[in-house]
């Protein structure tokens, strides 16, 4: 008999999908997440954004998708774009920014979950967690942390921060096209 665990039991285990039952195992034996986080509601965010025909989007824009805690903890960042509405050269990054009070907060990092994602190519509902420099033993871990991993942040603790994900555009583009994102994510203790 085998033993599968979905990612609730362990944000630190590799997640591998069982070829025969579509579940999901951990390489390694499972480690409980804390209370906290393994029994609390998963939580969704979607957000997506329409450009129409004609829009010219600059060269290193950005589009703030929605806002997080700097303590919540995200497990999965889906993003859809299909590749008929965009040309072959466009790309975009997935970063986070500082929300402050009006979302028009400096940048924290422009690719923690994305660099260089290829629009031209399209994408359903692929999960760009990974895309950046954050690996699966991640997931779950609350946002400061992982921002702390890929960026220059100094924080040994919660900030307790409101944050925004944002897309950016690394190009500049004038064709019409529709970008989805979808965050599961569990909201921190803070």
């Amino acid at each position: 008999m085998t033993d599968w665990y979905s990612e609730h039991y362990s944000a630190d285990a590799v997640l591998v999908t069982a070829p025969t039952t579509g579940a999901i195992s951990p390489d390694d034996p499972p480690i409980k997440a804390p209370p906290g986080t393994s029994h609390a509601p998963k939580r969704m965010k979607r957000a997506f954004v329409d450009f129409t025909l004609g829009d010219t989007i600059p060269d290193a824009s950005t589009c703030r998708m929605f806002p997080l805690k700097s303590g919540d903890r995200i497990y999965n960042l889906f993003t859809s774009a299909a590749a008929a509405d965009w040309v072959a050269a466009a790309d975009l990054d997935i970063g986070t920014y500082f929300a402050d009070p009006d979302h028009t907060g400096a940048q924290i990092d422009v690719d923690t979950f994305g660099a260089n994602l290829d629009l031209g190519a399209g994408f359903v509902y692929v999960d760009h967690f990974t895309a950046g420099a954050l690996e699966d033993e991640d997931r779950g871990k609350p946002l400061w942390e992982l921002i702390e991993e890929v960026a220059t942040q100094s924080w040994t603790e919660d900030p307790q921060l409101d944050l925004d994900i944002v897309i950016e555009f690394t190009q500049t583009l004038t064709t019409a096209g529709t970008i989805l994102m979808v965050c599961e994510y569990t909201a921190g203790m803070g």
